[in-house]
């Protein structure tokens, strides 16, 4: 079990080592001399977050979004996990690199498959959701990344939506007609 919760941690966070997972047999294959003198330390560029395609781990998931909303702008997330999530340890921001104006979540509890409809204003929030526009979820106490989405102009219609089909797990696609709250099969 231990294995398989380190694994999963290390999937969600993509500068984790396994080093700890109590394995070490002291054995190093690398040519690694334990002289870390004169090494480069700058990491390289991390890629781009792309989350349009279900998450590794389940989990926390943008779900679904309404950018030209009715009256507000709102974002759906849902819960794919087999364990309750305090979705007030997460917040959202429509910036992957600048959370200054994240929002976040109020303190409610998801049970698994549960969703929770967050309507996004500027007086609320401090900014909207625009019709080329993104919105990620991230962990409040570490700012790390846990899932997003990015959509094209227009891909958010008045009505409609930018929604995981199947519901949940699948990729984004633009729906005609929104389905806030509910499952978006």
């Amino acid at each position: 079990m231990r294995h398989a919760l380190v694994l999963c941690l290390c999937l969600l966070v993509p500068a984790c080592d396994d080093s700890s997972s109590g394995d070490d047999t002291g054995d190093d294959t690398g040519d690694d001399t334990g002289d870390d003198a004169g090494d480069d330390t700058t990491e390289p560029d991390a890629p781009e977050a792309q989350f349009d395609a279900p998450p590794v781990a389940p989990g926390l998931v943008v779900n679904e979004v309404a950018a030209a909303g009715d009256p507000a702008d709102w974002l759906e997330v849902v819960n794919t996990g087999a364990a309750s999530i305090d979705l007030s340890l997460y917040k959202f921001s429509d910036k992957d690199d600048d959370l200054t104006l994240a929002h976040t979540f109020p303190a409610i509890t998801l049970a698994p498959g549960e969703r929770h409809v967050e309507e996004v204003t500027d007086e609320d929030d401090g900014f909207k959701l625009g019709s080329d526009e993104e919105v990620w979820i991230f962990v409040a106490a570490t700012d790390v990344m846990v899932d997003g989405t990015d959509w094209e102009e227009k891909a958010s219609p008045a009505g409609g939506s930018w929604a995981r089909i199947p519901d949940g797990t699948g990729a984004f696609q633009t729906v005609t007609t929104d389905t806030r709250g509910v499952s978006n099969d």
